[in-house]
């Protein structure tokens, strides 16, 4: 059974990164927080935050100094026990080599790689995807998937009728209740 996870807001804070490089450069003032990117595309520094963020994936020491969200390395070697682990993320292509170092320093295993897949996920050939983005978690789920949707400022006014989800959607703040939950489905 194949597990996918999104990189940004998933596996790494890429959002608190950016905002703190932000202040530390002085475009953004000392009263911004994660709270204020409440919409996936939020303006930070008066641009969309895909823009900004993109921007900064050109610098290979910005993308190592991601910070890994809490318990994640963990999470991802426990549950490859179980599950194949596909590795996602909507980065485009020229941040390949960067990510994949991000990835391997902090001591991520995976079975597979895919970079630049936008947020168009349902075509992954995965069973369940663990994501922070409320637009491609729902697709995936109407597709027929599973769905762990990682708790982030962006998504917590998701929309949805939970009738239509029900046993389909799950959202968790914290990795070891997606490894419980993971681990419980398939029986451990």
């Amino acid at each position: 059974m194949w597990l996918a996870v999104d990189i940004d807001g998933v596996l790494g804070d890429h959002v608190l990164h950016l905002i703190e490089y932000l202040k530390d450069k002085g475009v953004l003032d000392s009263g911004f927080t994660k709270d204020n990117i409440d919409r996936w595309d939020s303006l930070i520094g008066g641009k969309g935050f895909k823009e900004v963020f993109e921007a900064h994936l050109f610098d290979r020491e910005f993308v190592l100094g991601i910070p890994v969200i809490e318990g994640a390395v963990e999470a991802i070697r426990r549950l490859r026990g179980v599950y194949k682990v596909l590795i996602v993320t909507a980065r485009p292509r020229y941040a390949y080599g960067s990510t994949m170092e991000w990835l391997k320093r902090n001591g991520f295993e995976f079975d597979r790689f895919e970079i630049d897949v936008g947020d168009e996920r349902v075509n992954l050939g995965v069973d369940i995807l663990i994501d922070d983005n409320p637009y491609t978690i729902l697709d995936f789920v109407r597709s027929g998937g599973l769905g762990i949707i990682f708790t982030q400022p962006w998504n917590k006014s998701l929309e949805y009728n939970p009738n239509d989800m029900v046993g389909r959607l799950v959202r968790f703040d914290k990795w070891g209740d997606i490894v419980d939950y993971l681990l419980n489905l398939r029986g451990f």
